[in-house]
């Protein structure tokens, strides 16, 4: 019988190398090159890199790579130092230079176990079937289509110049994977040339990630109307809105012209993971589903794989650099949705071997300040992706393992101390022509309070399940110093998100704002008061002081406070349905905890009239709520002193068949010594208790817990 040959399309094609003697960017954009050295004059007059593929350094899997051999020794996770210059072959890596796709296949790819790959190649050439003439190439016909959706959608131009300004000042420091120079220079100098000339085809992926920058700026734009203290212009709120639904309409269309993922381009990719970035905001499933796909869309493309091993497939350094940077973030987005949503991770941190981006390759300071945050946030990002996979996961931890791993919490404290005194101490006097002085020294000041962020609550996680879930009131000194470090940390972490989400302070970058940090921070806090309602901690700052009436200050109850009002002023508990349920089902623990906390166990325990006044006088929200934010937006804190429990148990009966509150059940830990076994407690006593979660209309049997 005959065999018939695969079809082309379902291999992915291992290119075969082509020596390319004109300089690659007039390669890639398809102009002619004079090929002179160092600097061709097409480079020249548009003054941007001119590389040859001459010129670029061999594959890392060769001999003579100093790259890879300045880190061919790694160390285990025992500290142990072990070569790994014998490891396997890195891989496959086809780039189409022209279009920015890439393929990946690993050594385990079954055309490379003949290895043949060119041979094969010739044969499926050979085996494909003979084009046939047409009268208008489908290059022509696709770029006619485009140009009248983009006319559609498209806003005016000074729009678009203003959203291309917003994005570059205020998202792309949280999200620095577009090259601004490039973007920029595309941009102004052939971007509407092409849109009126019917002879040069339109960038369809260029196209995408135009579309995915106006939306980010136009979701900026929006936020800082919605927070501007001087009121809410409803109407420009509404346009805005407008604008994002075409804009991102106008995205997905591109993205199935260019068949993304089915063609995976870098720009297209890029595209997708900024209007995912703007997105996350909600907390969805939904959105951490697609930062999951997008995950292995980047594997697919390779980007898992340091893309210094592929040179020789004709990448150059600008795209080595934005390979590394997309990567990361990508894995910043996914670690940071997982963690909120109760989820492993899927970039798994022994599954890809990409370092991190190089700061020095950028001339601007503003670009070199967003690096040096970007490269910091991936580190502490790397951290607690380790920590969620081995402190957290399926199996015990050994000894030496966290103790590894709080070395490396050190080390990334120093580390942050460090890129804050680096990114302090640019003066941005060569800035671009999009910015403004005192944005940029705001954005370091801004940057710098979210590294501590980051640092506290990788630290907290960290602290946590150390804790025990159970109170004891005969602690031994290893119980109550892992309980003073998870509370205090919690109470520096909510405190710091008190300082970075100050407005109108940081109006401008409130689109970077999230409710991930805070919202673990505050469950810390409360679970600890309810377990020790009177046993109070050593306060971290200064105003541990007593009241007139002698009762002792407690940070945590001020803390918590501050932090609730801080995020229904935000809108982060109305941002979604499931922030709403969240939010409802915090409250009701708040409620059963304030009751604990201020409840009469004893004459002697039991607050004064003027003690409880005094005290809920300090709880009061922070003067930086705004009244336009009224009831339709807040949901009320309860009154610990009127509130009536029949009434609070109705209000909650809407939705007591949600399933969305796992999250809640899947934080609670029980931890002996640090060499014991540390796992999840699946009675989840703390929850169960405060909630009456028998009471809610659920099968909980069915998702593993026994609650009878």
């Amino acid at each position: 019988m005959e065999h018939q040959l695969p079809s082309y399309n379902a291999v992915p094609r291992i290119k075969r190398s082509r020596k390319i003697t004109i300089c690659l960017s007039c390669y890639k954009r398809r102009v002619k090159c004079d090929k002179d050295k160092p600097q061709c004059n097409q480079c020249k007059t548009l003054s941007i890199r001119c590389e040859y593929a001459s010129t670029l350094p061999p594959s890392g899997g060769e001999s003579g790579s100093e790259e890879i051999v300045s880190t061919s020794k790694k160390r285990k996770a025992n500290g142990e130092l072990v070569d790994d210059s014998k490891r396997s072959n890195a891989g496959y890596l086809a780039v189409d230079i022209l279009t920015g796709e890439s393929r990946y296949a690993s050594s385990a790819y079954w055309p490379s176990f003949f290895k043949e790959e060119s041979n094969m190649a010739d044969i499926l050439d050979s085996a494909g079937p003979s084009a046939k003439p047409d009268i208008l190439s489908e290059e022509a016909l696709e770029s006619v289509q485009c140009r009248k959706i983009i006319s559609a959608y498209l806003p005016q131009r000074q729009v678009v110049e203003d959203l291309i300004a917003e994005y570059f000042s205020v998202v792309h420091p949280f999200c620095p994977i577009v090259d601004r120079h490039y973007f920029l220079l595309f941009y102004d100098s052939q971007f509407w040339n092409i849109l009126v000339s019917p002879s040069q085809n339109v960038q369809v992926a260029f196209v995408v990630l135009l579309f995915a920058v106006l939306y980010g700026g136009a979701l900026s734009k929006k936020h800082r109307l919605k927070y501007d203290p001087g009121g809410s212009p409803v109407p420009e709120i509404k346009a805005y809105e407008m604008i994002m639904e075409n804009l991102l309409a106008a995205s997905d269309i591109f993205l199935r012209i260019h068949k993304f993922p089915e063609r995976p381009s870098l720009c297209c990719l890029m595209g997708a993971t900024v209007i995912q970035f703007c997105r996350r905001r909600d907390g969805s499933m939904d959105t951490t589903f697609d930062i999951s796909h997008l995950i292995r869309i980047a594997q697919v493309m390779g980007l898992h794989r340091d893309p210094a091993l592929f040179r020789n497939a004709g990448l150059d350094e600008l795209q080595i650099q934005v390979r590394r940077r997309v990567w990361w973030q990508l894995v910043y987005m996914d670690v940071t949705g997982s963690l909120g949503n109760g989820l492993p991770t899927t970039s798994h941190p022994m599954q890809n071997d990409v370092k991190l981006p190089s700061v020095d390759f950028y001339e601007l300071e503003e670009d070199k300040l967003c690096a040096s945050f970007a490269n910091c946030r991936s580190n502490g990002v790397r951290i607690l992706s380790r920590l969620l996979s081995e402190l957290y996961g399926i199996n015990q931890p050994l000894p030496c393992m966290i103790a590894g791993i709080l070395y490396e919490l050190e080390q990334f404290r120093r580390e942050v101390q460090h890129t804050k005194d680096v990114m302090h101490s640019f003066t941005f006097k060569r800035q671009s022509s999009r910015a403004s002085i005192d944005v940029l020294h705001k954005l370091a000041t801004q940057l710098s309070l979210i590294l501590d962020v980051i640092c506290e609550k990788v630290f907290l996680i960290y602290y946590f399940p150390l804790t025990s879930s159970t109170p004891d009131a005969n602690q031994d000194e290893q119980t109550r110093t892992h309980r003073k470090q998870a509370i205090q940390t919690a109470i520096r972490l909510v405190r710091l998100f008190l300082d970075y989400s100050e407005l109108p302070k940081y109006l401008e970058f409130c689109l970077s704002l999230s409710r991930y940090h805070q919202f673990h921070a505050m469950i810390v806090i409360l679970r600890d008061i309810f377990q020790y309602p009177h046993d109070i901690p050593e306060p971290t700052t200064l105003n541990g002081i007593k009241n007139q009436d002698e009762q002792p200050y407690d940070e945590r109850i001020d803390v918590l406070q501050q932090g609730l009002s801080r995020t229904e002023y935000l809108g982060m508990n109305t941002i979604s349905p499931l922030a709403v349920k969240q939010w409802r089902t915090f409250l009701r623990l708040k409620h059963v905890v304030w009751q604990r906390k201020y409840a009469p166990s004893s004459p002697s325990s039991e607050p004064s009239p003027t003690a409880s006044a005094s005290s809920r006088a300090s709880e009061k929200s922070p003067s930086c709520v705004e009244k336009k934010f009224g009831a339709s937006n807040i949901i009320a804190t309860p009154d610990p002193t009127v509130i009536d429990s029949a009434a609070i148990n109705q209000s909650f009966a809407s939705d007591t068949s949600s399933v969305e509150f796992q999250d809640f059940l899947n934080m609670q830990f029980t931890a002996d010594k640090v060499s014991g076994t540390i796992g999840t407690a699946s009675s989840n006593d703390f929850v169960q208790h405060v909630l009456g979660i028998n009471s809610w209309d659920i099968d909980w049997s069915a998702y593993g817990f026994s609650l009878g």
